[in-house]
């Protein structure tokens, strides 16, 4: 996989193939010696108004995996980035957020005081 490829594994990617057909999953590898992009939790949104010789509707699945042949691929865009891109993160995962709040911690609910008790 090549560096710039990592950089985006995790991310929400919108793909494009040569039949017209949209993909959207979660980018899991790019193989360039076999010219591949593999997604999980693909959703195909068919060819929708783009025109085509075949037209091909929406699933009503979510695919596990597809593996994509990169000569087929006419475009792919990232929709939605998975990490900040900063050089010193190897890798990182994101969960929902902690219902825990730990003091001193920016992104826990704000702490209240009590205000002036009135006579």
């Amino acid at each position: 996989m090549s560096e710039t490829g990592t950089n985006f594994v995790g991310s929400k990617i919108s793909l494009i193939s040569k039949a017209g057909i949209r993909y959207l999953g979660t980018l899991v590898n790019i193989n360039a010696s076999e010219s591949t992009v593999a997604l999980e939790n693909v959703v195909s949104f068919g060819t929708e108004n783009r025109p085509c010789p075949t037209p091909y509707p929406p699933s009503k699945s979510t695919y596990n995996y597809i593996k994509f042949r990169g000569t087929d691929i006419a475009d792919l865009h990232v929709f939605e980035q998975s990490q900040p891109q900063d050089p010193a993160i190897i890798e990182a995962t994101q969960g929902p957020p902690s219902s825990h709040h730990m003091p001193g911690n920016p992104m826990g609910p704000p702490e209240m005081s009590p205000g002036p008790i009135p006579n």
